[in-house]
């Protein structure tokens, strides 16, 4: 559900945030119950609530700015159970890039939640020494920031922290999918963790049925975690795989005629689809249309710039170029802009 922009980036919240709210209520509520009336404790139940997701909201902010400041489009940030994930194209990819993108979230995280710990240190509470239901919100944002901090931190994909330790390793390596590889099994094994810890405090509980909302989240947040761990990886290797392999491989012919010729021309082409030579360009018109009169490059339609991919493009260019505009062909054109074929979406099936 989309309800806001930011930066021109959609945000968006996802039914699954829905479950964590079902989930953290009851774990606030069953704490509050002992000092405040039933009704007023469910309702600062839900205002912690909102809270957790207003800090993941913020700390998912923290990368859209620093992804616009580093030249990136932002396609989406999302809220959901697991937290938040902001989605970052660049025509550039670098590792120092996705470094600064990674690691800008957890820092407002931890900005957040700074002022609460250096007042808990100082021996005044996380509170800031606040009385009552203010005092709890303001220890709660303390915790909540600093817990988004550091579980973010941990150095596994898909977290920031996994990110972080995948744009170091890529640096020193220079080996982007290795680096990829190496920080999903390390999510991989944080999700395993998660669930030896849920076991582990019920083992430990003297009342382990007042573990089952912790029980619950963590399971919830380990399955996520080894999934999106997992698709990580596999992004990986199917992109590389992209990469390695040129369009040239994949091209349909195309006749090209000259925009000069009669629009009568067009009859005798050999292929459906036909390219048109223009002065400023290329252009193409349909076989099947209608001659008229005139040339043919009056027939024809212009060819924006964004359809036309060098001779050197691999099909992991045409990927993003479809996720850019989604057309259904592209022109691959030699450095003196001569048209070798086109490609479609079918050349990207390992069929």
């Amino acid at each position: 559900m989309l309800i806001a922009r930011f930066l021109g980036a959609p945000i968006h919240i996802t039914w699954s945030w829905l479950l964590f709210v079902a989930v953290i209520v009851p774990l606030y509520t069953r704490r509050l119950d002992d000092w405040l009336p039933s009704g007023t404790a469910i309702g600062v139940s839900i205002g912690l609530a909102l809270m957790w997701g207003v800090s993941v909201l913020l700390h998912e902010l923290g990368h859209v700015v620093a992804a616009k400041a580093t030249g990136c489009e932002v396609d989406r940030v999302e809220i959901g159970f697991l937290g938040g994930a902001t989605t970052v194209r660049g025509d550039d990819d670098s590792a120092g890039r996705e470094l600064i993108i990674a690691a800008t979230g957890p820092l407002v995280s931890l900005g957040l939640g700074l002022p609460g710990g250096i007042s808990l240190l100082a021996g005044n509470g996380s509170n800031l020494g606040l009385p009552g239901i203010p005092g709890m919100f303001v220890s709660a944002i303390t915790i909540a920031n600093l817990a988004i901090a550091a579980f973010n931190l941990l150095p596994g994909l898909p977290l920031d922290g996994g990110r972080v330790a995948m744009a170091l390793i890529w640096r020193a390596t220079g080996n982007r999918l290795r680096a990829v590889v190496i920080a999903s099994y390390i999510g991989e094994a944080i999700a395993i963790a998660l669930v030896g810890y849920a076991l582990w405090r019920v083992g430990r509980a003297f009342d382990p049925s007042r573990e089952i909302p912790w029980v619950i989240a963590l399971a919830i947040m380990s399955a996520s975690l080894w999934s999106m761990a997992r698709r990580s990886r596999q992004r990986a290797h199917r992109e590389h795989e992209l990469a390695s392999s040129p369009l040239t491989d994949h091209l349909v012919p195309i006749d090209v005629l000259d925009g000069r010729l009669p629009a009568s021309a067009l009859s005798g082409a050999m292929t459906p689809l036909v390219l048109v030579r223009l002065k400023d360009g290329l252009g193409y018109a349909d076989r099947g249309a209608p001659p008229g009169t005139g040339s043919l490059a009056q027939l024809s339609t212009p060819l924006p710039p964004n359809r036309v991919l060098g001779e050197a493009a691999s099909r992991l260019d045409l990927l993003e170029a479809l996720q850019d505009g989604a057309a259904p062909w592209y022109v691959v054109a030699a450095a003196d802009g001569t048209p070798l074929g086109i490609v479609g979406a079918s050349a990207l099936s390992d069929r």
